[in-house]
């Protein structure tokens, strides 16, 4: 019973924590939120009844890996100003609701308006 009750206290953190991560403008907070995640993970482990996962997860990802990710964050200096000018693309409002479009409209979206039909191939003629 217990286990159920760490899975459901720590899954929502898990997947705020990725959703967080992918959607960070600073490359420092996303670093951190995958942090978050790893820990998450490794609790994970812990519950499955694997304390050796769980401590390697901590020990190699949460810890050296990140620590790598963070010091070539660091040490690349990006510049939060010139991320922002090229940050809105034409098709960045609409990405969310796609998924949804997608089966209504019948076609991929914009990528899909350039597409010829006249000159796509033709069936090989019966032999």
């Amino acid at each position: 019973m217990a286990d159920w009750i760490v899975f459901w206290v720590i899954a929502p953190i898990s997947i705020l924590a990725a959703g967080a991560m992918v959607l960070a403008r600073n490359a420092v907070h996303s670093a951190l939120f995958l942090i978050v995640n790893f820990f998450t993970l490794a609790v994970f482990f812990l519950v499955l009844g694997s304390p050796f996962l769980f401590v390697v997860q901590i020990i190699v990802y949460a810890g050296a890996i990140m620590v790598l990710f963070l010091f070539v964050i660091m040490l690349l200096g990006v510049d939060p100003r010139r991320c922002e000018q090229g940050r809105e693309h034409p098709g960045a409002r609409q990405a969310p609701v796609q998924p949804v479009l997608l089966p209504v409209r019948g076609d991929l979206g914009p990528a899909d308006r350039g597409c010829d039909r006249r000159h796509a191939p033709r069936p090989p003629p019966d032999c």
